[in-house]
């Protein structure tokens, strides 16, 4: 039964991507039904696979899935049936609570079995920072609406862009200092699939021009189902951790030291809250 759930959420994305070829328009089932179910199987294919041994990893990675699902169907549903019992702060409630079974799954996700010294963290956590700000910098500004004059949808509009950047970066740092495996470099690439899709999600919706029903949506899907599938794959078996070269961690000080002499040089040319 395991081994048919595992296969199944692939096949579905599969006729899913051909019933969207063959559909360029919303429908109810394609849309709302078989997208989520794909999603929902993906989830339930990782809470069952217990020869990943780590407990924690299945249940916050599952849980992360189910609760960006359960926002999407919220979302989804809102488009077909307009409902004022679900408004899109219901709906941005899941998305958001995605974001911390993330940062606890990914981690303990791409780890490997050695244990890392207080020296290899410090470098990760400074090469995660550094990208992040040097990320904001350059990718937030495209994906912010151009008129933000309510706190709550401010809020939203900069928590999605950021959270996403840092996953990212997140993402690089661990991959960095951990031994490249399928099973690391198929979680990292579900991962950085899943993100591409969020950002072009962004992009598209702050220029008006995403809608319900086209083929970028299955990118999120293909994030969820290489992921899912990665976790079954051949992991790391050695004991030494790597570290991160001194040159990503000196470029990531240096280039983050350089937004802030571009900041104080020229006030205003970035925005404020990446500082």
């Amino acid at each position: 039964m395991v081994r048919i759930g595992h296969a199944l959420a692939p096949l579905l994305l599969g006729v899913h991507v051909l019933l969207r070829i063959a559909s360029l328009e919303s429908n109810f089932f394609i849309d709302l039904i078989l997208f989520h179910t794909i999603s929902l199987v993906a989830a339930v294919s990782i809470f069952t696979f217990l020869e990943f041994k780590d407990r924690i990893a299945r249940i916050t990675l599952g849980a992360a899935i189910v609760l960006w699902s359960v926002g999407s169907i919220l979302s989804t549903y809102n488009e077909f049936f307009s409902s004022p019992q679900i408004n899109s702060a219901v709906a941005n409630t899941f998305y958001v609570l995605f974001y911390p079974c993330a940062f606890i799954a990914i981690p303990r996700t791409l780890r490997t079995r050695g244990k890392r010294g207080s020296l290899e963290i410090l470098d990760a956590t400074i090469l995660c920072l550094g990208l992040s700000a040097i990320g904001a910098a350059f990718l937030i500004d495209p994906v912010l609406p151009y008129s933000l004059d309510r706190l709550p949808e401010t809020f939203i509009s900069i928590f999605f862009p950021v959270a996403d950047l840092v996953l990212v970066a997140l993402v690089l740092a661990l991959t960095l200092i951990s031994p490249l495996t399928p099973q690391s470099a198929s979680i990292t690439l579900g991962i950085v699939i899943f993100l591409i899709a969020d950002f072009l999600f962004l992009w598209l919706n702050v220029n008006h021009r995403y809608s319900l029903g086209t083929l970028s949506d299955d990118l999120w899907l293909l994030g969820i189902v290489v992921l899912a599938q990665g976790l079954r794959l051949r992991g790391a078996k050695q004991t030494l951790v790597g570290t991160i070269h001194p040159l990503f961690v000196a470029l990531s000080v240096m280039m983050s030291a350089t937004l802030l002499s571009i900041t104080s040089l020229h006030p205003g040319y970035f925005p404020d809250f990446i500082l």
